[in-house]
């Protein structure tokens, strides 16, 4: 009996090995890069040890604080579709490589606090947190699924991206920066685009909107909270957008931005942070040469917006 126990543990273990070697395997592979790059983590390969700067938020978070001060280094934990409850379970995650005195911006998107999040898009977007985040940081967590991944990614993928990953040539997709980073959006797509741009973006908050949804204004809170704790300097901002943009929330409810501003100013303030409003920023508002699309800014936006918020900042820790 003993003999079989230890066949049977030693059969268990080559097979563990070899799953653990194909998934490395796998991870070096074109297709597993074009999945990582898809969803925003790749970036986590090259976390830094400590940042100067850390950014959390959904895409306009992603695509507008690109570039920090010279002499600072800035990580961006933002990505697309992100929600402020998953921003807080990065910034547990990853708390130790912010240290006391950095700079952590918190991206606030028009839509937030108000957005609710459908169902089928929180499945979509879960895998990724599978890959950078620990089972108590998850929400509603598989952890078989969890630590199948763990394991090796043979075990989570699907038979037929694996089969292509070793037999077929898969050319490496670009990044955004590469593919769109210098895309600019005419005045005239973008008044052409605003119908659609209304009826998605408004579909994520007229379910709560004039309330703030209690999940969000919470996953604010103890961010904030947890900035104070370890001696962060905290501040919401709101990027820049086209008027385009911003029109189509003004069009669905005239105070709009100042109904956000009552909710997100008074978190700020509990907490010692400061709330940066720069969406209908002048600088920025009808400059279409700044956007890759109606809201997101492409690298030469990016860039002077982030020259113009650093330097707004009060300079205490150096910024």
């Amino acid at each position: 009996m003993r003999k079989l126990i230890l066949k049977c543990a030693l059969l268990l273990l080559i097979l563990g090995g070899l799953l653990y070697a194909g998934g490395e395997a796998y991870k070096q592979t074109n297709t597993w890069k074009n999945l990582e790059r898809e969803d925003g983590t790749d970036i986590f390969r090259d976390l830094p040890e400590t940042v100067d700067i850390a950014v959390f938020g959904a895409s306009h978070g992603r695509e507008d604080f690109k570039f920090p001060p010279e002499g600072k280094t800035l990580f961006n934990f933002s990505m697309s579709l992100q929600t402020p409850m998953y921003d807080l379970r990065l910034m547990r995650q990853y708390q130790d490589h912010i240290p006391p005195g950095a700079l952590v911006v918190i991206a606030v998107s028009p839509i937030f606090p108000f957005y609710t999040q459908p169902e089928e898009q929180f499945q979509e977007q879960q895998s990724r947190y599978y890959r950078i985040l620990s089972p108590q940081n998850l929400m509603d967590p598989d952890l078989g699924l969890y630590f199948r991944g763990r394991l090796s990614p043979l075990l989570t993928e699907d038979f037929p991206a694996l089969a292509a990953a070793f037999t077929e040539d898969v050319p490496l997709e670009p990044t955004i920066d590469e593919e769109s980073g210098h895309n600019r959006i005419t005045p005239e797509l973008a008044q052409a685009r605003k119908p659609r741009v209304f009826d998605l973006q408004i579909s994520h908050v007229t379910a709560c909107f004039p309330e703030a949804n209690p999940q969000l204004t919470d996953a604010y809170r103890e961010m904030l909270a947890l900035c104070r704790e370890k001696g962060w300097r905290a501040v919401l901002a709101v990027p820049p957008y086209l008027k385009e943009y911003t029109d189509c929330f003004t069009e669905f409810s005239p105070d709009y931005f100042d109904v956000q501003r009552e909710i997100m100013e008074p978190l700020a303030r509990e907490y010692g942070a400061a709330y940066l409003d720069y969406s209908h920023d002048p600088d920025f508002a009808c400059r279409h040469e700044y956007y890759r699309d109606m809201s997101h800014m492409n690298l030469e936006g990016a860039e002077a917006f982030c020259r113009q918020f650093y330097a707004g900042l009060e300079t205490p820790a150096g910024f």
